[in-house]
């Protein structure tokens, strides 16, 4: 490591010591996640798979590789991440019920709440990957003299495009849930909106990783909103978080059908059941019926 002390000397305000930490902390609690998709996902084997398979193991990896990039690069001991990651272990597990005070046992709001938290975390890890091109070199600039430990933004970039990936598997989980269960993903959609906030974990240096966030001018609710949160309801057809809400009311007080459909405006759906009856969601959260599947 004796190399690459000219690295840790940089960093001689601890910003990215403490941003990186921090979201290893996040990160390392990465098995309670998993456990609450298995166990919203109830008896469907598809979704479990997703949670035991894919989604699990491509998590599992950004702590580990955050525990490298932090080692290999000198800013942080063996001994000191070690000590870090025990006081992680022995703080009380993260729980769904904990994060949004909404029953555990329900993937949609799962569901809604892992659209925007992935999304979150893709734009903080890019945001964290400029901060080290800044202080220590961006690989792409030609100054190989300043580039000292380009492997450290290589793990922020796999992490990035990792959870950008998660992002959209979970964002198109949701649009089948707005297609067939409308009122449920509606719901889970507003409430999520209304209570959002980034995993409640235990940090052993929360007030010098908040501090780095202040610093890094990430996280801070309107931030969130226009760079987390709209996003999402774009996404999902909705032109903004209170177009969400609307649509719950208008769904709720316009149609009593259990065999209602919802297409998103301009995305005709496909092999719509027979008997169902289509209704189409437009960005302000109103609903124009269509036809009647036959």
């Amino acid at each position: 490591m004796a190399e690459l002390g000219p690295l840790l000397r940089r960093d001689e305000t601890g910003w990215v010591r403490n941003l990186l930490s921090g979201a290893l902390a996040t990160e390392y609690s990465e098995p309670h996640y998993v456990q609450a998709g298995i166990y919203a996902s109830g008896e469907d084997s598809v979704s479990k798979s997703f949670y035991e398979n894919f989604w699990g193991p491509q998590e599992r990896r950004h702590w580990e590789a955050l525990r490298l990039g932090l080692l290999d690069s000198g800013l942080m001991s063996d001994d000191e991440v070690h000590v870090y990651l025990r006081e992680c272990e022995e703080s009380d597990p993260w729980t769904f019920e904990k994060q949004t005070g909404h029953s555990g046992d329900d993937v949609v709001w799962l569901t809604a709440y892992a659209a925007g938290q992935e999304g979150e975390t893709n734009l903080i890890y890019r945001e964290a990957m400029k901060i080290v091109w800044e202080q220590y070199g961006s690989p792409k600039d030609g100054e190989t003299q300043r580039n000292e430990y380009p492997g450290l933004s290589g793990v922020l970039q796999l992490i990035a495009e990792d959870e950008g990936a998660h992002q959209g598997f979970f964002l198109q989980m949701m649009r089948i849930y707005l297609r067939y269960w409308p009122d449920k993903a509606l719901e889970a959609l507003t409430g999520v909106f209304k209570g959002y906030k980034m995993p409640v974990v235990h940090i052993p240096n929360p007030e010098e990783f908040l501090d780095a966030v202040i610093r890094a001018k990430i996280g801070h609710p309107r931030w969130v909103v226009a760079e987390v949160l709209t996003p999402v309801a774009q996404r999902l057809g909705l032109e903004s978080r209170s177009a969400a809400g609307r649509a719950l009311r208008n769904f709720g007080e316009l149609f009593d059908n259990e065999n209602a459909v919802v297409q998103i405006a301009g995305k005709k759906i496909d092999n719509v059941p027979e008997g169902c009856v289509v209704y189409e969601m437009h960005p302000d959260g109103s609903f124009v019926p269509q036809a009647v599947a036959s």
